[in-house]
């Protein structure tokens, strides 16, 4: 992997995935901070985890061609989904009743936001593919081609035109 390929990676999908995820976790933390919600240990972590996991899972699913990550990405949230509806439902753990719905919404929304980001740089990247491709094409077919007729014109003792600019340099 080249460097410029990361840097790539980098400016399409990292930093536009970490923004979407800040200004949603700022969002929902915004929220609960006005309707004077007291935190408890872990659960602002706890709704930065389900935001990072729901926009990594949606930019997967968005740049991947492979069927494979359908499972992954049904185990993870249902993985998920199970933690939750334990959670929702022990008595012990009755002070996070409030964080569980707004983590939900954080996972979902994440989700469709890294799906976006994901399906936009897999775009990105086929019309890249696609113009290389035509590029390749002109090269192999017209640009080798007349290559080849200047290396053969000079072999065989011919003069190029006076002004003419080679595609070959001697």
């Amino acid at each position: 992997m080249k460097i410029t390929d990361f840097l790539h990676a980098l400016y399409g999908m990292f930093a536009p995935v970490t923004l979407m995820s800040f200004v949603l976790i700022s969002a929902i933390l915004g929220i609960m901070f006005l309707s004077k919600y007291k935190f408890q240990l872990g659960q602002v972590s706890f709704l930065v985890a389900f935001s990072l996991l729901g926009s990594v899972a949606g930019l997967i699913t968005g740049v991947s061609q492979e069927s494979i990550v359908g499972a992954l990405l049904t185990g993870l949230l249902g993985l998920m989904t199970t933690l939750l509806t334990y959670m929702l439902g022990k008595e012990s753990l009755i002070e996070w009743r409030t964080v569980i719905p707004m983590a939900l919404i954080l996972l979902m929304l994440s989700a469709l936001g890294g799906l976006s980001i994901g399906a936009a740089y897999k775009k990105e990247r086929s019309s890249y593919e696609r113009k290389y491709s035509q590029w390749l094409l002109r090269y192999e077919n017209v640009d080798l081609e007349l290559c080849k007729a200047e290396r053969l014109s000079v072999m065989n003792g011919g003069q190029l035109p006076i002004g003419y600019v080679p595609t070959i340099r001697h």
